[in-house]
């Protein structure tokens, strides 16, 4: 279940659909052949519709400020 690996500091105000898209995205990055491993070009891709489906959520003044950050480092890169 996803909500056993979220942090618990998000107090379950979170979009779940963008948390199981990074859950997934995660599984990705580890595959054991580096081929089926996605590009950093599609991680960076990944995290940003995963963000953009969080903002579009009712998030608490911590949640919107840790998707800002994340997203700011996403986009620096």
């Amino acid at each position: 279940m996803i909500q056993e690996v979220v942090d618990e500091r998000l107090k379950d105000e979170y979009n779940l659909s963008s948390m199981w898209k990074v859950a997934e995205l995660a599984m990705a990055c580890v595959q054991h052949e580096g081929k089926k491993r996605p590009t950093m070009y599609n991680v960076c891709n990944e995290l940003r519709e995963a963000i953009i489906m969080a903002s579009n959520q009712e998030a608490s003044p911590m949640v919107r400020r840790e998707i800002s950050s994340i997203y700011s480092n996403v986009q620096a890169r």
